[in-house]
């Protein structure tokens, strides 16, 4: 195989080179028709980007943690990339690759979710950062996306493939385990 095999052809077969000739020309020929034909793929990416990354770092700050977010964020753009085909024709293309950075960042040790001690950070209830890491996974998701992030539950229920109903019910134990930890009544 010439070219290391990339060509599929057998070398030896064109012994005066024409058909590499040939096939460096149709090569060029379909990346500049790619390149025009993509103009709108980029477009539409940058665009995608522009409204996703922000909403991603924010949501996956509570789920992974300071230390994973920026992996996550980039896995979840470059499988939309990658992807962009199907990932712009779905309902919820964010929910999605929130899913897929997730998933691919995944590590079993505690997150953090403040890059400095809550302590020195003002307007951050001290113990809120320890008692949100105590949350089992599915309650911390569904209270930082409610509450944190400001998404709806229908909105957490897509990403997390789940129902409206299960996110409520997430949202609810996890605040009241938060209140329970904390020593905080629904009234204060």
């Amino acid at each position: 195989m010439d070219r290391g095999g990339l060509t599929g052809r057998k070398s030896g077969a064109d012994p005066a080179g024409t058909a590499d000739q040939d096939s460096a020309d149709q090569d060029s020929a379909d990346q500049d028709s790619a390149v025009q034909s993509g103009a709108g793929h980029d477009s539409d990416f940058e665009s995608f980007v522009s409204l996703a990354e922000p909403r991603l770092r924010r949501a996956y700050l509570g789920v992974v943690g300071v230390d994973r977010m920026p992996d996550a964020v980039a896995e979840a753009l470059a499988f939309a990339w990658e992807n962009w085909a199907q990932v712009s024709a779905m309902g919820n293309p964010v929910g999605y690759v929130f899913r897929v950075g997730q998933s691919r960042t995944r590590a079993p040790k505690r997150p953090r979710l403040f890059r400095v001690e809550p302590s020195h950070i003002p307007d951050i209830e001290p113990g809120l950062h320890d008692a949100l890491v105590g949350l089992p996974q599915k309650q911390r998701t569904a209270v930082w996306l409610a509450h944190g992030c400001g998404w709806s539950h229908a909105e957490v229920a897509e990403v997390l493939d789940v129902s409206t109903s299960t996110v409520s019910t997430h949202v609810n134990r996890g605040l009241l385990r938060l209140r329970t930890t904390m020593g905080v009544s629904p009234n204060d």
